[in-house]
């Protein structure tokens, strides 16, 4: 009998072990568990995050290629108001010139007209007697007696 109690309480503490081991291994299960969760919980976080950043570069994207391309426009815009002030700048030198020379042709074309008639000399008289302002302006008027006279 001493036999048996001895196996009963050999058993006893064997089943007291193993259902301390369960409890631990149960309570490892629930931490292991839990640690789970909470990385399945960070990782929809991570992947939420990579969607929105994913989603904002795409934004950010689009927005570029929009600036880039409004960038390019105003450039070629800019390159061609520099061409045409170019243009103009140069115009307006080859007008200065041709004003500069335009009396001194008009004096040479008309001494050396082969025709001195009355009425050149009427359209000299009247050249002269407009007030100054207006005499700029009457350039091509004088260009034009001028290119008369020589043709």
């Amino acid at each position: 009998m001493d036999a048996i109690k001895k196996k009963m309480q050999a058993m006893k503490i064997e089943k007291d072990n193993a259902l301390d081991r369960a409890d631990a291994a149960e309570e490892k299960v629930r931490q292991i568990t839990e640690k789970l969760e909470r990385v399945e919980e960070e990782l929809r976080d991570t992947q939420k995050k990579m969607t929105q950043t994913g989603d904002d570069l795409d934004k950010a994207q689009e927005d570029l290629s929009a600036a880039t391309s409004k960038l390019e426009e105003k450039e070629k815009t800019v390159q061609e108001a520099e061409a045409e002030v170019a243009s103009l700048n140069r115009r307006m030198t080859l007008l200065e010139e041709e004003l500069n020379f335009s009396p001194r042709r008009l004096t040479a074309n008309t001494t050396r007209s082969p025709v001195s008639s009355p009425w050149l000399k009427l359209i000299l008289r009247e050249l002269r007697s407009v007030p100054r302002p207006e005499r700029t302006r009457s350039w091509s008027l004088k260009r034009s007696c001028a290119s008369l006279v020589i043709t």
